[in-house]
């Protein structure tokens, strides 16, 4: 980003369906497929908090993609953009909650080990440099490079996303982790 920055060219590499914003595709897409094949080995009472991880990256995919700018047919478009994206991710959302809530009673708990874990807290700030992203997309805050800045902030908070996919198995296993190591 700093060479097209210097070059001039800031405005092509944060582009809607630009450099940036592919990478961010890339990042969430890699992000989806870790928390969802992870989540095969986890314990089924908790398997969906994974599969929200995965959602959530999908939900992140459908926002960023604009697919009215890409040339497929209409029910894509639809799919993907719009009424059809929110009816998918609410659809989606529904099932994930009927779950977590069916499921309550087995996972609350692991609740506090989950919430101070570091994938979760990698997932935390991964949310808060999103919000700060989401402050430039909204002009909320403005000024100059305010596109710059909301898109690095984006592909910051979706690198932490990736990172607490990667550790997202860890949340399930840290206290057999601790106490395998203090018995040698």
């Amino acid at each position: 980003m700093v060479v097209p920055a210097y070059a001039g060219e800031v405005d092509a590499m944060v582009q809607e369906n630009g450099p940036l914003e592919n990478a961010q595709i890339v990042l969430l897409l890699l992000s989806g497929l870790v928390f969802a094949f992870k989540s095969f080995a986890v314990d089924r009472s908790v398997r969906f908090i994974l599969w929200m991880g995965s959602w959530l990256c999908l939900s992140f995919i459908l926002r960023e993609l604009d697919m009215e700018e890409f040339t497929v047919s209409q029910w894509m478009i639809w799919l993907g953009n719009g009424m059809g994206r929110n009816l998918i991710l609410a659809t989606g959302w529904g099932a994930l909650g009927i779950v977590a809530v069916r499921s309550y009673s087995k996972w609350r708990g692991q609740l506090g080990r989950m919430v101070r874990s570091r994938s979760a807290i990698l997932a935390f700030f991964a949310g808060i440099l999103l919000v700060s992203g989401g402050l430039f997309d909204r002009e909320t805050i403005s000024g100059e490079h305010a596109r710059v800045w909301e898109e690095s902030f984006e592909i910051f908070g979706y690198f932490l996303l990736f990172l607490s996919a990667l550790l997202s198995k860890s949340i399930f296993q840290e206290k057999a982790t601790v106490s395998e190591f203090s018995g040698s």
